[in-house]
């Protein structure tokens, strides 16, 4: 029986690469140049999207890698990443290598990712999945399970409805857009993943509609950010993201 050699491990984990159009041949391998040199060790695909990840990194493309887009939420260095597909609803489990995991989820197929708050204190995520209507993460102390949710309706997003912004990710300005039922008092902030505010756009009353602000992002260092619509009944909030 003739063999047939294999990619070697070290060189799937050491790059993205693509096979050539046409019939598929093991020679015809081609690293994809778009994306960055260096270790690939994730690819989760979404409809057209295509997710990689690994060391320093986290891209997504929807042209079958012909461009991609940086989209690493302010971790930094990226040990790993996972992904659960809920429905519509995208999913990630990102590590850093100092023992520390993060959870974002997309609505939009990764072009906006949010803070995605599980209620773990004190312990690191492995890998999430998702099965029968349930979410499940590996973690080091044991396998925990999401249940749905039977709450009816999101009080903390009842009357105001935060838009993503505009653009996202963005490198200068980028606009801010919510919407009220009805007038009140409301609080417009910018506060980074670790919780700390580090700017206020607005503080007072509004009347009901549509209300934009254009924010200005020059004393904030490149990462991910947290946009915050507060309220006398709660809050809302949407994952931005500041490129180099």
């Amino acid at each position: 029986m003739k063999k047939t050699k294999t990619l070697p491990h070290t060189l799937a984990l050491a790059a993205l690469l693509l096979f050539s159009s046409g019939q598929l041949r093991a020679q015809q391998w081609q690293r994809v140049e778009a994306l960055p040199a260096g270790q690939t060790t994730v690819l989760h695909r979404v409809g057209d999207t295509l997710f990689a990840a690994g060391l320093n990194k986290l891209y997504l493309t929807h042209d079958g890698g012909a461009t991609w887009n940086h989209f690493n939420p302010g971790t930094d260095i990226l040990g790993s990443a996972r992904f659960a597909l809920a429905g519509d609803r995208m999913i990630a489990n990102l590590a850093k290598p100092a023992a520390l995991s993060f959870m974002f989820y997309s609505d939009d197929q990764g072009m906006n990712w949010q803070p995605f708050e599980p209620g773990f204190t004190g312990s690191f995520g492995y890998d999430i999945a998702f099965c029968q209507g349930r979410l499940f993460s590996a973690r080091d102390n044991g396998l925990w399970r999401l249940e749905p949710s039977t709450d009816a309706g999101e009080p903390d997003n009842a009357g105001a409805a935060l838009e993503p912004n505009f653009p996202n990710p963005f490198f200068g300005n980028t606009t801010l857009s919510f919407t009220l039922l009805e007038p009140g008092w409301v609080e417009l902030s910018v506060f980074s993943l670790s919780g700390s505010p580090v700017h206020s756009i607005w503080s007072g009353d509004l009347p009901a509609g549509v209300h934009r602000f254009e924010f200005n992002s020059e004393d904030l260092a490149p990462g991910a950010y947290v946009c915050r619509l507060a309220r006398r009944s709660g809050y809302a909030s949407r994952w931005m993201l500041k490129q180099n």
